[in-house]
């Protein structure tokens, strides 16, 4: 079963979910969140069904995508914003292929992208020994 998700998702140039770096991220920005926006931030997570990594991985888009078209629920959203919102910056500490900063972007309030100044291809989660997290 797993295998025909990760080859749906590779015929759509994506997985049906995130990685653990881009994972470790997310759940530091979730420490950060009230709990009324956790648990929509939670339920956004869970209902991404599909991850485009582009360059390198710098650049990670997720999507909820039904009936072939992407969607962004009202039920889902961190704050009533229209358009594009810089919502997040963090810096991954850990081994030397890990270590990396970037930020996080929301599209009409729900999350959307992460953004990572170096590529993340070859970065391996278990190296990582902190994320930190500041909200903007």
């Amino acid at each position: 079963m797993a295998f025909l998700a990760g080859l749906k998702g590779a015929l759509r140039r994506g997985t049906p979910s995130f990685n653990e770096l881009e994972t470790a991220v997310l759940t530091a920005i979730r420490s950060k969140l009230p709990p009324d926006v956790q648990l929509r931030f939670e339920e956004r997570i869970k209902r991404v069904n599909l991850v485009q990594r582009l360059d390198g991985g710098r650049e990670v888009n997720c999507y909820v995508m039904r009936g072939g078209k992407p969607t962004l629920d009202s039920d889902t959203r961190i704050d009533a914003t229209s358009g594009e919102r810089l919502f997040a910056k963090f810096r991954i500490e850990g081994g030397k292929m890990t270590e990396n900063t970037g930020a996080v972007w929301l599209v009409n309030g729900n999350l959307f992208s992460i953004q990572f100044e170096k590529p993340t291809e070859h970065a391996d989660a278990k190296e990582v020994s902190a994320v930190s997290v500041d909200l903007v």
